[in-house]
């Protein structure tokens, strides 16, 4: 599936193997991930993979601990949210489709090299939103993790691209919340309705 625009990999990690990752990370260096950002738990990838600076996928395929396979579901989200938060939405999501165990996450911070990351970036913008594409067309699944109070993702560029790119080849796109951002969302259906659409204009 690769070619002069797309050396990503597809392959993706299952909601089990994204929680041993986090238990084995929490055991080695004795702390906790809970409060972490995407950029900080990416400094634990990078020491992970460090001797083949390949993806977290591509480094742990054949190791039955993380639980990777081709991905299934593409992941589009702002790196500013916070790495716990993302897994939570993940989780709840694997929860209301009842079959965690047949889901393999296409989630960048595993799935491409961040070691590389600089550098396909420097391919140019044509190649890199390219690989995006075919990534998703290849893929056939995007799900947008979205907070309702903060929705980082519609102000930037490669969220929107990722979208786009979703909804124009007709991919089946879910939206997805944490149970926190769930309530206030449906808090603010019940009682606040008439100010939402003004808010949620403003936040983006």
């Amino acid at each position: 599936m690769a070619n002069q625009y797309n050396n990503f990999s597809i392959l993706g990690i299952s909601l089990q193997g994204i929680e041993n990752f986090i238990e084995k990370i929490e055991k080695d260096e004795k702390l906790s991930l809970q409060d972490k950002t995407i950029e900080e738990v990416q400094t634990f990838i990078l020491s992970l993979t460090n001797d083949t600076s390949t993806s977290f996928c591509e480094n742990f395929h054949h190791q039955k601990t993380f639980d990777i396979q081709q991905a299934n579901v593409f992941v589009s989200y702002a790196w500013k949210y916070k790495f716990f938060n993302v897994v939570n939405t993940l989780k709840e999501y694997c929860r209301l489709h009842n079959n965690s165990g047949t889901i393999y996450f296409w989630f960048d911070l595993f799935s491409i090299s961040q070691h590389k990351t600089a550098t396909q970036r420097n391919m140019g913008t044509k190649s890199w939103a390219e690989g995006f594409k075919q990534s998703i067309e290849n893929i056939g699944h995007t799900l947008l993790i979205l907070e309702w109070n903060n929705p980082i993702p519609f102000t930037r560029m490669w969220c929107i691209w990722e979208l786009a790119c979703s909804t124009r080849n007709k991919i089946p796109l879910d939206v997805a919340m944490n149970k926190n951002e769930e309530q206030i969302f449906m808090n603010d259906l019940q009682s606040n309705y008439s100010e939402i659409e003004k808010k949620y204009l403003v936040s983006i």
